[in-house]
């Protein structure tokens, strides 16, 4: 079993890379921000949140309110380094978990959707990195589109991640996505063609 781990910018289009993958060469897939979503409905998590944040930030049956979680962490460097530390190890430890057991099973892809990929520091457990980029306009309207987002509301998220120049130089294939789906479609090919060849002289 090969893992690829997908990361990249916000709004490059990591998901949909994915999806394309997952459909194509019959991948399965795991979203670390999955996995981090569903750890804010453990007792673990939602009491060190409430203890550092205070009640505010669960509704009236005692969820988490995801959004308040954003505000606060995409307002305050501190408070978003206090949010990783207490996510990534879990997040991690799973994804680890999931790789290790599809290991056992035997051959084909195993897809990691991981934004956060180079910015967590964890020791590598996969074997390729997959960067995606897009120009900044097409970023700023995809999340303007499909998120909702406000340009101020953008950068304030980016502000929060590595320099993309340094990630790029830690991957081992990048993918510009600026065009549409065939290009993308393309370039998935290509880079699956590589790792198959590799494979085989291994």
């Amino acid at each position: 079993m090969i893992a690829i781990a997908i990361t990249g910018e916000v709004g490059a289009g990591k998901s949909t890379l994915t999806k394309l993958l997952r459909e194509k060469f019959c991948c399965k897939s795991v979203s670390a921000d999955e996995i981090a979503k569903s750890l804010w409905d453990t007792e673990q998590v939602r009491e060190a949140a409430v203890s550092r944040w205070g009640s505010s930030i669960v509704d009236e049956a005692g969820n988490v309110i995801k959004s308040e979680i954003a505000r606060i962490i995409f307002a305050n460097e501190s408070e978003n380094i206090w949010c990783n530390n207490l996510l990534h190890p879990l997040v991690f430890s799973k994804l680890r978990e999931i790789v290790n057991h599809e290991r056992l099973l035997g051959s084909g892809f195993l897809l990691l959707e991981i934004p956060l990929l180079f910015e967590a520091n964890v020791a590598k457990f996969w074997d390729y990195v997959i960067f995606v980029t897009a120009k900044l306009e097409t970023r700023l309207q995809r999340c303007e589109i499909n998120r909702n987002w406000s340009r101020e509301e953008f950068f304030r998220r980016e502000g929060f991640f590595m320099d993309s120049r340094l990630k790029i130089s830690c991957s081992d294939f990048v993918i510009e996505n600026d065009s549409g789906l065939g290009d993308l479609e393309t370039a998935i090919e290509r880079i699956i063609g590589k790792i198959c060849r590799e494979i085989t002289l291994r």
